[in-house]
């Protein structure tokens, strides 16, 4: 029997009007200090400011969860945003990780062109990553509306919409049902939450909450290891990988 990642080949199809929150590719490394300084970004910075010219210093922030909900809190460090002037596309610079980010974009292809031109900055650095901790790409799809939850069916695989798919009469509403998996496929993992989720809920950290029930699916496929040497061509075709996983995932038959 085929297994869900089985179908890691399906041809992406793009949909003008798909249900993105957000997408983020990211790789993490070694601290740099360096990177934690005006000075030290400056190679940085130049190399993408044609196309991020907006940079922003901020701190880094933790979501914790409990018992009474997400708690965000400040951390020591520093952290460079850099983003379009008037668009969805921002890098996140740390001292330990660099990421890209987005509500939209064309196609996978295009996703990835655009992230190696944020590779080949961050490794022009002086110094700049010698070792990879972390390879990782992070989708999350979120529908609201309860006429567009009740029709998830033709979106997904039947598979990880149970107990979505549970037979219901008229006036019974299934409010709430979350489900969490995480797969191991040799070296790279996949993780993934999803299900129903009421009004005004936050059941993933970092992204807000909906005045309406909503159906939220978050993906992330990724690779931790200490020993890779750091390698812009690497870094682009595992992240290759975990998004055609994270695809197979949602979109298989």
């Amino acid at each position: 029997m085929a297994g869900i990642f089985a179908d890691e080949n399906l041809t992406e199809v793009p949909l003008p009007d798909a249900p993105l929150v957000k997408v983020l590719t990211q790789v993490r490394f070694p601290m740099i200090a360096k990177i934690g300084t005006s000075e030290g970004i400056l190679g940085f910075q130049e190399r993408l400011r044609a196309r991020y010219p907006v940079t922003r210093q901020e701190s880094p922030m933790v979501l914790m969860v409990g018992p009474a909900g997400p708690i965000q809190s400040q951390l020591s460090g520093t952290v460079w945003r850099m983003s379009e002037a008037n668009g969805p596309w921002a890098v996140v610079l740390a001292q330990d990780f660099v990421a890209l980010e987005t509500s939209t974009y064309t196609t996978r292809d295009h996703l990835l062109e655009r992230w190696r031109e944020v590779l080949d900055a961050l490794s022009a650095l002086d110094p700049g990553p010698t070792v990879v901790d972390r390879i990782g790409v992070r989708y999350v799809d979120q529908v609201e509306g309860d006429e567009f939850v009740e029709a998830m069916s033709t979106l997904v695989r039947s598979e990880i919409l149970a107990p979505s798919n549970i037979e219901r009469s008229d006036g019974e509403v299934l409010v709430a049902s979350v489900s969490q998996a995480l797969f191991h496929l040799n070296s790279m993992q996949v993780k993934a939450t999803w299900g129903v989720v009421p009004a005004n809920t936050v059941i993933v950290p970092g992204i807000e909450a909906v005045p309406e029930r909503s159906w939220i699916l978050d993906v992330d496929a990724f690779v931790e290891e200490s020993d890779q040497l750091f390698s812009t061509n690497r870094v682009v075709e595992e992240t290759r990988l975990g998004a055609k996983r994270a695809y197979a995932f949602s979109a298989g038959p």
